[in-house]
């Protein structure tokens, strides 16, 4: 489709285990992104608008304000946005999902930091990386076996 672009990408997947896998479409361009419809009843207060900052400092954050995912990144700009009511909903893999109710006003700049946490058994560094000494040891039933490794 125009102003995407194709990714194939091959997962593998132990069995028994859930797994969670999230896709997000971001239009390629500027880093600016057009506001979701406002909450709000047309009328003259419908055409105000204000602006938004959101900083969860999290690589892959999404942002999804009302009913549409409006970006993604550690920080998010909106200008533009009409006023209103939102509920602003943040979440990254491995981290806990936030949410609040924003209210933007007319010309000002709203700016929100959220704290990310980690989820339980989220492990630091993401899923790549080398396994520590005490998950070699461990009895999941997904990890591989080495037939040679005396006991």
């Amino acid at each position: 489709k125009r102003g995407y672009r194709r990714v194939k990408q091959q997962l593998l997947l132990g069995a028994g285990r859930d797994r969670e896998l999230s896709i997000v479409l971001a239009v390629k361009g500027p880093e600016h992104v057009r506001a979701p419809a406002a909450p709000t009843p047309p009328g003259p207060a419908a055409s105000a608008t204000g602006g938004l900052v959101v900083r969860a400092g999290v690589a892959g954050a999404r942002y999804r304000l009302g009913d549409s995912i409006v970006g993604s990144g550690k920080t998010l700009r909106m200008d533009a946005v009409p006023v209103g009511t939102y509920k602003l909903v943040v979440s990254a893999p491995g981290r806990r999902t936030s949410a609040r109710e924003v209210t933007i006003q007319a010309k000002r700049t709203l700016e929100v930091t959220v704290r990310m946490r980690r989820r339980r058994g989220a492990r630091r560094g993401g899923s790549r990386g080398k396994r520590s000494a005490s998950s070699k040891n461990s009895n999941d039933p997904d990890q591989t076996l080495n037939p040679f490794r005396k006991k």
